[in-house]
Parts: structure tokens; C-alpha cells; sequence
């Protein structure tokens, strides 16, 4: 899901965000966090808001699918053109 309704209160929670760093890429869902890096396998952290510091846990199957998705989404979306709009029909 690329888009969030931001007028349901309730769908907000628990929040997410997409961080990106030259190659590195962030998936944070609440506190749960998916890092992916080239080269290495994803990583599982949990985010201690309390000491600002990630603590590494076990990375959820779907919180790792949803990170590939998102990373991998641009270059699909532009080697597909899916980034166009539908052509209009004839009147």
C-alpha cells in the first residue's frame, strides 16, 4: 500500500516511515525497523525511544517483504512506465 489515508486517525497507527541513505534503506513501522544494505541480509531492530538507539531483534517475514517492496517500487515503476497516466479515449 503506497498511500495512506490521512484523514482516519485509526489508520495512522502505528506510523510508519522510509529512511534512505545512499543505498541503505530504512522500513520503520512503529517501533519495529527492517534495514536493507547491498550485499548483506536485511536486519531486524526495534526503535527505544526512550535511549534513541535501535536494538537489534529477530526481523519480522512481512515487515522485510514490505521494505523489498517499497526499495524496489521506483526502479519497477520507471523501468515499467507506470509512472504515466492512462491516454484519454476519443470522444
Amino acid at each position: 500500500m503506497l498511500g495512506q489515508d490521512l484523514t482516519d486517525p485509526q489508520r495512522l497507527r502505528p506510523g510508519r516511515a522510509l529512511m534512505q541513505y545512499d543505498r541503505n534503506l530504512a522500513w520503520m513501522e512503529g517501533d519495529d525497523v527492517a534495514i536493507l544494505q547491498p550485499d548483506k541480509p536485511a536486519q531486524g531492530f526495534r526503535y527505544d525511544r526512550a535511549s534513541d538507539q535501535l536494538r537489534p531483534q529477530p526481523l519480522r517475514p512481512e515487515l522485510a517483504r514490505r521494505a523489498h517492496a517499497y526499495a524496489m517500487w521506483g526502479t519497477l515503476a520507471y523501468e515499467k512506465e507506470l509512472y504515466r497516466l492512462p491516454e484519454k479515449a476519443a470522444p
